[in-house]
């Protein structure tokens, strides 16, 4: 039987529906638009191997779900995590996590997530692929705010343009993959801050719930979210200064209120209604229960040891988290996180350029944008920027103002997000500023507006500017992390200017053991293979059979080996060797300071190791006369030592290859071997 609508049912089930074509149009350009980004962020999320944060982010939701324990990763927000194992939940395949007995926290975590993805006989490319698709889940709905708040101002194809840069984005299809709270942060700043504002233009219960709601998610995205209350009062404060009428409607009344001090009250009103439901939720996701562990007969072993460590030293903000505790205004776990992110952000290795810190560089952040944002972007954005201010300039002050303040919301956000990433000695990657890039992408909707009225020159430049985009995208798939525009020589060259997160994050641990299996270097003898790695997956299920040399996180213990030529796969946040002072710091030096003579010592003991190791009585009596304990953490530090030489000779080459553009590929003879652990350490 064949089934066919003519033209005229089609017209009439549209009326009857109440659906104008262009309507269907715009559904259909901005489902196809959000298909292409799902498309391009799933089919690159499974190449890849888990990144060096999301082992226990995945591993931390599991346990909230599962175990109603708190103890995994609580500093990264407890939404992103819960959000992303919800799909494991479903499977009663899955072996439960056992938590390490390590009285640290930190530690703890890490461990137990390591044990739970790698060696529970968990298979842990499909945990991450069910996980990774729940974040995709977050992009999208992130991609759909930003096409409706610029078309708010732009209308339907400026909404398109904003939504077009933001679907091919790498630095958003990086991170929309992963699990981290990095996009679950950015969508909910996003969105509280139009509720707010939307709040603030006129006070109702539905949009002062709808606000507390998208609050509510922030506080439990990231412990960066105390950064909306700058924002928040900012936005009251221009909202006051330009004095417009404010309609409230509350359930049996409504008023307008046109004296500020009026307008304040209800703003403050509001305001704490906000706060009261955050906490709620707050408390919700902890289960109502205050105690950060499951297990309350080992909580005063554990948990006084670790508050004394994250509350040493942190001043006036450590002794209010304190009061909080003592009091139990909110759960120990959201505490603790707090707590913790206020600790670490003291002291942070960095780098950038060749350079590395402590305290990190004011231009970190703009630095990393300049060269991780593709170079049409950049121009279109430029290009907005002066044609902007060249049109206000125009204008009267009032008037200026009156212009701008539509976009209140998305300026205060900008503005105080980048103050605070500026100040910040945080430098460890450029996803700390990944909420910049939506809000950029608003404004970019302007581009409609040019497109419209300049002559034919720019809309040909800006058309030339949108294709070259989509092609620097597909491009550089799936390897989005590794992203790096031409000013910064490619993403070949990005290892010269930016590592961790920026970069080198862990994922290509994977692909690595692919190349390895197709040059058919895997699980053989006749060519030397090391790796040094930086992140927390395994080595042994990714790569098997290969040397392992010092990495971030240490892998299972391997038995000891003489360096020789060979081919050597080196992440990138590990060649200039800037957590070599961490690693060191797992090791007792025996109040031995780190120099050539000490060196000299250390190589001396392990020469008479490796050559007694041929006769197993000679061994014996070597191993009985040091002591295996003092022997073996020799070894440790002598290995680590010997690899920095290493990795500071290979700095000077040029890698013969790479994985994913994060794992640098040297081949290396046993002459230069040899020259580089003849280098001094004080040169």
């Amino acid at each position: 039987m064949r089934f066919a609508i003519s033209s005229n049912q089609y017209n009439l089930w549209l009326m009857r529906f109440n659906i104008k074509t262009n309507t269907i149009r715009e559904y259909c350009l901005v489902a196809m638009l959000l298909l292409c980004h799902f498309f391009l962020a799933f089919t690159s999320l499974v190449q890849e191997s888990p990144t060096f944060d999301e082992t226990v982010h995945v591993t931390g939701g599991f346990c909230f779900w599962k175990m109603d324990d708190y103890r995994i990763n609580p500093e990264n927000g407890n939404f992103p995590q819960r959000w992303a194992a919800i799909p494991l939940l479903f499977d009663n395949k899955i072996n439960m996590p056992v938590f390490t007995k390590n009285p640290s926290l930190e530690a703890n975590e890490w461990l137990t997530a390591y044990d739970f993805l790698f060696k529970k006989g968990n298979s842990p490319d499909r945990l991450f692929v069910l996980s990774r698709s729940m974040m995709v889940l977050l992009s999208l709905l992130l991609g759909l705010i930003v096409y409706c708040w610029s078309k708010k101002y732009f209308g339907i194809e400026g909404a398109a343009l904003s939504l077009l840069l933001y679907v091919f984005c790498p630095t958003i299809l990086a991170h929309s993959r992963l699990v981290t709270s990095d996009i679950a942060a950015t969508l909910c700043f996003i969105g509280s801050a139009w509720t707010i504002w939307y709040m603030l233009e006129k006070i109702t219960l539905p949009r002062v719930l709808l606000a507390s709601l998208w609050l509510s998610f922030l506080f439990l995205a990231k412990m960066s979210a105390f950064l909306i209350i700058p924002m928040y009062l900012i936005m009251i404060a221009v909202r006051l200064k330009m004095n417009p009428d404010l309609e409230v409607e509350i359930p049996g009344r409504a008023m307008k209120l046109v004296k500020q001090s009026e307008q304040l009250v209800a703003f403050l009103a509001a305001g704490l209604v906000n706060a009261l439901i955050i906490v709620f939720f707050i408390w919700m996701s902890f289960g109502f229960r205050y105690s950060m562990l499951n297990d309350d007969a080992i909580k005063p072993e554990i948990m006084e040891d670790n508050w004394q460590s994250v509350l040493k030293d942190t001043g006036l903000p450590g002794k209010l988290v304190d009061f909080a505790r003592q009091k139990r205004l909110l759960p120990e776990a959201y505490l603790f996180g707090f707590q913790f992110v206020l600790k670490k952000s003291e002291v942070r290795y960095t780098y950038l350029n060749g350079e590395q810190s402590l305290k990190g560089w004011w231009y970190f952040f703009p630095y990393a944008c300049l060269v991780k944002t593709p170079l049409p972007v950049l121009g279109i954005l430029t290009l907005l920027m002066i044609f902007s201010l060249r049109k206000l300039r125009k204008l009267p002050k009032d008037d200026a103002m009156v212009k701008l303040y539509p976009f209140t919301p998305l300026i205060v956000l900008a503005l105080v997000y980048l103050v605070f990433a500026i100040a910040s000695s945080i430098n460890i990657g450029h996803r700390h500023v990944l909420v910049l890039y939506p809000v950029a992408y608003i404004f970019a909707g302007a581009c409609w507006l040019l497109f419209r009225r300049s002559a034919m020159s720019l809309k040909i430049t800006l058309v030339f500017c949108f294709l070259w985009i989509i092609v620097e995208s597909f491009s550089i798939w799936p390897h989005y992390l590794a992203y790096f525009n031409q000013l910064a020589g490619g993403p070949q060259n990005g290892y010269r200017h930016l590592v961790d997160s920026s970069l080198d994050w862990g994922q290509d641990l994977k692909g690595l053991g692919k190349w390895l299996k197709e040059k058919e270097l895997l699980n053989q003898k006749k060519t030397n293979v090391y790796v040094s790695y930086f992140g927390i997956a395994s080595i042994d299920y990714y790569a098997p059979g290969v040397k392992k040399l010092p990495s971030y996180y240490r892998q299972d213990d391997a038995a000891p080996y003489v360096l020789r030529g060979g081919v050597y796969c080196i992440s990138a946040t590990m060649l200039p060797f800037i957590y070599m002072s961490e690693l060191l710091g797992q090791q007792d030096l025996e109040g031995r300071q780190i120099d050539d003579a000490y060196y000299a010592d250390l190589e001396m003991e392990m020469k008479a190791m490796f050559a007694s190791a041929v006769d197993k009585d000679k061994f014996m009596k070597f191993m009985t006369a040091k002591g295996p304990e003092n022997v073996t953490n020799h070894y440790q530090i002598y290995s680590i030592l010997r690899f920095a030489k290493l990795a500071r000779y290979l700095e000077t080459r040029k890698p013969d290859d790479n994985i994913g553009y994060s794992i640098l590929i040297y081949k290396v003879t046993d002459e230069e071997v040899a020259k580089a652990l003849k280098d001094k350490f004080s040169q």
